[in-house]
């Protein structure tokens, strides 16, 4: 999954920096590719309470196998577009893991 802008993915210091925009209420959690310089993905949760913002987390660490502590949003909270932080996780790998 690649596109040609690189603005939605930054590593920094063995962490990575995802932009992502969330489209909840769908009828399944998937990664559906780019959406505004960012990866797009859709999620079966609604956003009322920050229940989007937890399916997101916990769908990203159980697809990269990571612990729950290892992502957090650093911005975005209450939007559709987020920036995410997730540890100890290279480019190349997570590119691998959300191409299959």
């Amino acid at each position: 999954m690649d596109t040609a802008s690189e603005q939605w993915i930054d590593e920094r210091g063995g962490d990575l920096y995802i932009k992502v925009y969330i489209q909840p209420g769908s009828s399944k959690n998937e990664i559906t590719g780019f959406y505004r310089d960012s990866l797009k993905i859709r999620l079966t949760s609604s956003p009322v309470d920050g229940a989007a913002n937890l399916m997101l987390i916990r769908f990203l660490v159980k697809m990269l196998r990571l612990s729950k502590s290892s992502a957090k949003i650093v911005s975005g909270k209450k939007s559709r577009q987020k920036t995410l932080k997730i540890e100890g996780v290279y480019k190349k790998y997570f590119r691998r893991i959300v191409a299959s």
